[in-house]
């Protein structure tokens, strides 16, 4: 064989190696992820509130039996609802739910029930360390997410070292955080 047919196959090789990079490098374009969804327009909240962004679009739920006489938790990735002895008249299944949203949500049922009275007031707690670093002052809102509506601030504790707040309440819904982001200030009239 040639000196030349050796060049020759080599540059018919390294053509058809850099045709295929080209084929390869042109069927490969980047995929953005796509945005989050926004985060709802609310109704029913004081001037400065809006819901905690904290996007997901996984849904998760548990739930457990409750004993009136034993009372119970019920946890899930760090949210949960502690019922104390007798807050139910009758055995009870709980369930804590936290749903694909675009906001820091807890949804907790009684049996089949949204809306359910407790005897006792429970204790709940919403951990949003999924949400990152949050700044302003978190609150916790009985919130209407068909309305997108905040019905009552259940207000809550607030422990940043452990992303988690805590409520009590003698009723269950649908519950989301809400950060003040704003503080209203009085403007002092000059003196005349």
């Amino acid at each position: 064989m040639s000196q030349t047919s050796h060049i020759s196959r080599f540059a018919r090789a390294s053509g058809v190696l850099a045709a295929v990079a080209t084929l390869f490098t042109a069927c490969i374009t980047p995929v953005e992820p796509p945005p989050p969804p926004p985060v709802p327009s609310l109704t029913g909240a004081p001037a400065g509130y809006e819901l905690l962004a904290c996007p997901t679009s996984t849904s998760k739920s548990t739930s457990k039996l409750i004993i009136p006489i034993l009372g119970g938790i019920v946890s899930l990735d760090g949210t949960a609802i502690t019922l104390p002895s007798l807050a139910i008249l009758s055995p009870t299944t709980i369930t804590v739910a936290l749903p694909a949203s675009s906001v820091m949500r807890a949804d907790i049922t009684a049996g089949n029930l949204l809306h359910f009275l407790f005897q006792k007031p429970v204790q709940v707690t919403i951990d949003y360390s999924r949400c990152g670093a949050v700044g302003g002052e978190l609150t916790v809102w009985h919130y209407d997410p068909a309305t997108n509506t905040f019905l009552e601030d259940m207000g809550g504790v607030d422990d940043r070292s452990l992303h988690k707040i805590t409520f009590t309440t003698d009723h269950l819904s649908s519950y989301a955080i809400a950060n003040r982001t704003s503080v209203e200030v009085g403007v002092e009239e000059p003196a005349q």
